[in-house]
């Protein structure tokens, strides 16, 4: 039998979640199982059996660090006119008037849609340091078995009948 196992008390954080004060992303793994075999007649037949499961939270696979624009939970044009002001785009473009007035009724708009939840789908920055200042973690969820099984049997001293059967994992999320 056996038993291989991970848990958050045994990980660190990731530097850019700890820069932004986000907690370690949740990472949970256990493995476990076992083998049995041995005689079933004396020198004759025999039997073996295995079995491993794997069960798995994983943050960290579905963890991003973002860098995000300066914004704030207030998405006017006048306030985004007020911290923007001046910028231009990545391609140029007239700059940023400080009252907002020439921001895009398009990218206004995306700025402030939210999701079912109430979020913004462009999230706030988590910090206001330059860099790295959004990290989330989404856990995926993973479940494996694995079967292996043998049987043999010899029938004379020069002939064998052997049977086995392996049930691959098939992992679910």
């Amino acid at each position: 039998m056996f038993e291989f196992f991970r848990n958050n008390q045994l990980n660190a954080n990731g530097f850019f979640f700890n820069n932004t004060g986000q907690s370690r992303p949740v990472l949970k793994q256990n493995q476990f199982g076992g083998n049995l075999g041995g005689p079933v007649r004396r020198d004759k037949t025999f039997f073996f059996f295995s079995y491993q499961g794997t069960r798995q939270r994983n943050g960290l696979s579905g963890s991003s660090s973002l860098t995000l624009p300066r914004l704030t939970d207030d998405r006017s044009r006048a306030n985004l006119g007020r911290t923007f002001a001046g910028t231009r785009g990545a391609r140029g473009g007239p700059a940023i008037l400080t009252d907002g007035s020439n921001i895009n009724p398009v990218a206004l708009a995306l700025l402030n849609t939210k999701l079912a939840n109430g979020q913004y789908v462009i999230p706030t920055p988590q910090s206001s340091e330059a860099g790295v200042n959004y990290t989330v973690s989404i856990p995926a969820r993973y479940q494996e078995n694995q079967y292996i099984s043998n049987m043999d049997h010899q029938l004379t001293s020069m002939n064998r009948l052997s049977f086995k059967s392996t049930v691959p994992g098939f992992g679910t999320t």
